[in-house]
């Protein structure tokens, strides 16, 4: 299946030219939407995560290294892609970490 979006992190802090910031190297982020159904049990590094529906994301200000601008662009995506690209996916959430 291919991916919803790719992003392209900058190791250099924010730059127009780039999706997000990962202070560690130039990285390629490959993201899907998906459909989880039941509860959520976040497990090892993830015990942070939180989940939150689309209509109340935190503000851009509280995701870490420019990571709003990877869900906004998800999110545009989703809405414009045809029925046949996502089947019968909606997107309900975003998970966050505190």
């Amino acid at each position: 299946t291919n991916p919803t979006y790719v992003a392209q992190y900058s190791p250099h802090g924010p730059d127009s030219r780039f999706d997000a910031t990962d202070p560690r190297q130039h990285a390629i982020g490959v993201t899907w939407i998906v459909t989880l159904v039941g509860p959520l049990s976040p497990q090892g590094e993830a015990t942070g995560f939180h989940w939150f529906p689309v209509d109340a994301l935190p503000p851009p200000h509280a995701f870490g290294f420019g990571q709003h601008n990877v869900v906004r662009a998800c999110l545009e995506r989703q809405r414009t892609m045809s029925a046949g690209d996502v089947g019968d996916t909606q997107v309900r959430g975003c998970a966050g970490v505190d």
